[in-house]
């Protein structure tokens, strides 16, 4: 059975499936059309075809909103019997505003600050707990499940990954997986942030995916917890019996 992975939907850039990754033990492989990542939806055409391509088509029945108030006032949505819940994470990046008092702002800055943006998400554990929360609640209907941020990159890419992982899936693929952003995004925020007295190259570190951003919050996480599994159990409150049941709903055997 051939699925595409990324999948076109007037609006989206960066929509995609999670499905077909195998685990560890190469037994199983996470189940097709169940859940999916994507830029926001503020820009999809609100036409009956598209909600039907996402409600019907997909089988869309439960959206995860990671985006802040600011964002979501600025592209707002709503999807016909699709439910749609709200996780709030700040993207706001307040050492921009001091660009002005530096000769430039470079690279080596911008990195530093995306490092420190993926190393603060771990802190976040209120909004994963929640996720978790909704997440094993919707893993009992039988409907797939979207998660989404504004460009689907930094706030969705960790979630993926944080999924990922509980499902056992290669940390090489994790990492591959959240690089492909890179693949289907478009950056139209580097002209702007060129602006800001920054580097080309500062800009871009901003508005791309890169895998030392994604590394350093997973080394972090396994350093102070011991493993996803741990932090989903014990700083997030899931239970085992909740673990396998988002594995049931998540994965299938090959």
């Amino acid at each position: 059975m051939c699925i595409e992975r990324h999948i076109c939907i007037d609006g989206t850039k960066n929509f995609r499936d999670l499905g077909g990754y195998l685990t560890n033990d190469g037994r199983c492989r996470i189940k097709w059309r169940r859940c999916f990542r994507s830029d926001h939806l503020g820009n999809v055409p609100s036409t009956e075809s598209n909600f039907r391509l996402l409600r019907d088509t997909l089988n869309i029945g439960c959206i995860i909103d990671l985006r802040s108030p600011e964002e979501r006032k600025e592209h707002s949505y709503m999807i016909p019997g699709i439910l749609i819940y709200k996780i709030p994470i700040s993207a706001t990046v307040p050492m921009l505003n001091k660009a002005d008092g530096v000769p430039q702002f470079t690279e080596e800055h911008a990195e530093g600050y995306m490092l420190h943006l993926y190393e603060h998400f771990i802190d976040l554990k209120s909004v994963w707990k929640a996720f978790f929360r909704i997440l094993v609640v919707q893993a009992q209907k039988d409907y797939a499940v979207l998660f989404h941020c504004k460009a689907g990159r930094d706030r969705t890419g960790f979630t993926a990954a944080l999924i990922m992982l509980l499902l056992d899936i290669p940390l090489e693929v994790v990492y591959e997986e959240y690089l492909s952003s890179n693949t289907y995004s478009d950056h139209p925020f580097i002209d702007t942030l060129k602006g800001l007295n920054m580097e080309c190259h500062a800009a871009s570190a901003l508005c791309t995916a890169r895998r030392a951003y994604l590394e350093r919050a997973i080394e972090l996480l396994c350093n102070q917890y011991g493993s996803v599994k741990n932090y989903v159990e014990n700083e997030l409150g899931l239970t085992v019996k909740e673990i396998e049941l988002l594995k049931q709903r998540f994965l299938e055997e090959v």
